[in-house]
C-alpha cells in the first residue's frame, strides 16, 4: 500500500511540474530596454507635367536603429518611448525610354532621424512566446539638403534639382510584434506594420531636354509610407533580479553588499570568452609626400568604414583577435599659403583588409572594473582598381602674389597592402552580454600601391620642382561597434 501510495505521489508530483512548465510565466521586471533594426519598403511619386511617359513610380528603402525604453503596466500591456537614427535610399532615376544612352542609375542615402511613442496590447500568447498588437506615432528629421545633378550625351540631357528643407515629418505607424524568450529570459521579436507618413520629405524637380527642347519634365516625392518588418531585443533584466536575490540571501539581507557582489560577478572577464564585434564608423588615408617640406602635401580623405571582429580569449585578460574592414581610399593634393588653404580630393579605390593581433584588457582587479583595451597587430589590405589618374592643378592670388600651377600623372603599383597596427577602445556594458563598443586605431603601410608624380612650379621658379606622393594602406579609423559575448 505505501509503495502504491508513493507512486501515486510521484506522479501527481511530476504532473504538476511538467504543467508548470507549460503554464505561461509572469513579466516581473517594469522598466527595460529594447534594441530595434528597422527595414521598410516603400514608393516615390513621379508626376509628370510635361510629357507622356507613364509608370515613373519607383520603390525606396529605409534603414533604421532604434533604441527604446519601455515600461510594463501590466503582463499584457506596455509603453515605449524611443530615439533612432539611420538613412532613407532613393533612386531618383526615371524609368522611361527617352532617356536611352543617358547614366541615370542615381541612387542617394539621407541621413534621418527619428522619435517615436508607442504602446503595446498583448492579443495572444502560446506558452512563453507573446504577440503583440502595437500602436505609434512620432516623427522623422531629416538634415538640410540641395542635391542638383544630371547627365548628357551628344544630343540629350537631364536634370534633377533636390531639396530637403529640413523639419519635422509626423507619422504613424501599426503593427504586430512577436516576441520570443530567450534562454537568458529576454526577449527577442519579430515586427511587421505599416508607416505613415504626412508630408513629402523633399521638394524634387526634373527635366529632360532633347536637342535643346523641353521634352520633359515633373516633380518628385516620398511620404515615408512604407511596409516595415524588423528584429528586435529587449533586455529584460530578469536574470540580475534572481541573481541579487540569491545574493542577498547570502549576505543576511545586506542589499549594499548583495549589489555590490553582483557588480563584481558581472564584471568579471572569463579567460576563455568569446566576443563577436559589429562595427561601423570613419576610416581617413593619407596621401604621403617627398620630400616632406614639398609646397604641396597630402591631407587624405575620410569615408564609410565598417568592421567585423572577433575575440577569444586566452588568459589573464589578453585575447586574440581577427578583423575584416574596409574603406575607400582618396588621393590628395594641398597648397598651403598664409592664411589660406586649397588642394582637391579625388577617389582612387575601395580597399578591405584581413587583420590579426591581440588585445589587453586592463582591469581594477579589487572592483573589476574595465578600464580600457589595447591592440595590436598585423594585417593585410587588397584593392582591385587598375586605373590611373592625370590632371591639371592652377591657383592664382593676385593680391598676395601668388600663382601656382602642377601637373601630375598616377598610376596603381601593386594590390597588396601589408600593415602594422596599434589601437585603443573601450567596452560599455548594457547587459552581461551586451556592450557598445568605441574605437581609435592606426595603422602604418609598407608596400606603395597607388603613386603621383607631380611638376609644381611658381611664377618665381626658375625650373619646375619634382615631387611624389603615395598610398601605402597608412589610415586612422574611429568606430563605433555592437559587441556580443558568445561565450
Amino acid at each position: 500500500m505505501m509503495r502504491i501510495s508513493a507512486a501515486v505521489i510521484s506522479v501527481i508530483v511530476f504532473s504538476l511540474y511538467c504543467h508548470a512548465q507549460d503554464e505561461p510565466q509572469p513579466i516581473k521586471t517594469k522598466s527595460q530596454f529594447s534594441v530595434a533594426m528597422l527595414n521598410g519598403i516603400g514608393q516615390s511619386r513621379y508626376v509628370e507635367t510635361l510629357g507622356n511617359h507613364g509608370g515613373l513610380d519607383r520603390l525606396n528603402s529605409a534603414h533604421l536603429l532604434n533604441f527604446k525604453y519601455r515600461y510594463r503596466f501590466s503582463d499584457k500591456f506596455f509603453a515605449e518611448a524611443g530615439w533612432g537614427f539611420g538613412a532613407q535610399i532613393e533612386n531618383f532615376a526615371p524609368r522611361m525610354m527617352p532617356f536611352e544612352g543617358l547614366d541615370l542609375w542615381h541612387f542617394n542615402a539621407f541621413f534621418q532621424a527619428r522619435i517615436e511613442f508607442s504602446g503595446a496590447y498583448q492579443i495572444y500568447q502560446h506558452r512563453n512566446n507573446r504577440l503583440y498588437a502595437k500602436l505609434g506615432a512620432g516623427w522623422n528629421r531629416f538634415n538640410s539638403y540641395q542635391l542638383i545633378s544630371g547627365s548628357s550625351s551628344f544630343s540629350t540631357s537631364y536634370g534633377l534639382n533636390v531639396e530637403i528643407p529640413g523639419q519635422r515629418l509626423p507619422f504613424v505607424s501599426l503593427g504586430l510584434d512577436y516576441a520570443i524568450p530567450t534562454k537568458r529570459k529576454d526577449e527577442f521579436s519579430l515586427y511587421l506594420g505599416y508607416h505613415y507618413g504626412f508630408n513629402s520629405y523633399y521638394r524634387a524637380s526634373y527635366q529632360y531636354f532633347d536637342n535643346g527642347v523641353l521634352v520633359n519634365e515633373g516633380t518628385l516625392s516620398s511620404h515615408l509610407r512604407a511596409v516595415q518588418f524588423g528584429v528586435g531585443y529587449t533586455f529584460t533584466r530578469l536574470k540580475r533580479k534572481e541573481r541579487l536575490a540569491e545574493r542577498l540571501q547570502e549576505s543576511d539581507g545586506n542589499l549594499k553588499l548583495a549589489k555590490k557582489q553582483v557588480r563584481f560577478e558581472k564584471r568579471a572577464i572569463d579567460p576563455k570568452s568569446r566576443y563577436l564585434n559589429v562595427g561601423l564608423g570613419w576610416g581617413l588615408n593619407q596621401s604621403r609626400f617627398t620630400p616632406n617640406r614639398a609646397p604641396l602635401f597630402g591631407a587624405g580623405g575620410a569615408s564609410f568604414l565598417y568592421r567585423l571582429t572577433y575575440e577569444h580569449g586566452w588568459k589573464n585578460n589578453l585575447f586574440f583577435e581577427a578583423d575584416v574592414y574596409g574603406f575607400q581610399f582618396w588621393s590628395s593634393e594641398f597648397l598651403k599659403f598664409p592664411g589660406f588653404r586649397t588642394g582637391s580630393l579625388s577617389s582612387v579605390f575601395f580597399a578591405n583588409f584581413l587583420s590579426v593581433g591581440t588585445v589587453y584588457k586592463i582591469q581594477n582587479k579589487k572592483t573589476n572594473f574595465q578600464f580600457f583595451n589595447v591592440h595590436g597587430g598585423l594585417g593585410l589590405g587588397f584593392h582591385f582598381s587598375e586605373k590611373g589618374t592625370d590632371g591639371y592643378g592652377q591657383v592664382s592670388m593676385i593680391s598676395n602674389d601668388y600663382s601656382y600651377s602642377y601637373a601630375f600623372t598616377s598610376e596603381v603599383r601593386g594590390h597588396l597592402m601589408p600593415v602594422i597596427y596599434g589601437g585603443i577602445s573601450k567596452d560599455i556594458r548594457v547587459t552581461e552580454r551586451f556592450f557598445v563598443n568605441i574605437g581609435y586605431r592606426h595603422q602604418l603601410g609598407f608596400n606603395s600601391v597607388y603613386a603621383s608624380d607631380y611638376v609644381f612650379q611658381d611664377e618665381n621658379m626658375s625650373a619646375p620642382k619634382i615631387l611624389k606622393s603615395k598610398i601605402d594602406g597608412t589610415a586612422y579609423m574611429f568606430h563605433l561597434g555592437f559587441k556580443y559575448r558568445l561565450k
